[in-house]
């Protein structure tokens, strides 16, 4: 649902900028290093829309990756823990059967060994 109001929010504002730039067809004049250029307004006001938006996306690109980046390092650490997490219980229910078995009185394994 958040993209598709994003995407309307998009198609908004392109429609205002393209109404904005019809507006907007005078030549004027563009001033380089080099030298100078009549160029259409048109083109101004739409080129700085397209390079914004790509420099926008771009950024946005930059946060999505290093997000999915975390995300999966997160995960690795996350399946650590849990590996470790069940090796621990599996060695605290061994030793809770050797302590449950010197209560009762049964030989070990090492005290069999000694004899």
């Amino acid at each position: 649902m958040k993209v598709q109001w994003t995407l309307i929010a998009g198609l908004i504002f392109a429609i205002l900028i393209a109404i904005f730039a019809i507006a907007n067809v005078d030549k004027v004049a563009v001033n380089y290093l080099f030298g100078t250029a009549q160029w259409p307004l048109i083109l101004i006001i739409l080129g700085s829309a397209f390079f914004g938006a790509i420099g926008s996306a771009s950024f946005a690109m930059m946060k999505i990756y290093s997000g999915r980046r975390k995300h999966s390092q997160l995960e690795q650490a996350l399946q650590e823990r849990e590996t470790l997490v069940g090796m621990q219980q599996e060695k605290i229910q061994h030793l809770q059967s050797e302590v449950a078995r010197l209560e009762k009185g049964k030989p070990t394994q090492i005290e069999v060994i000694k004899e």
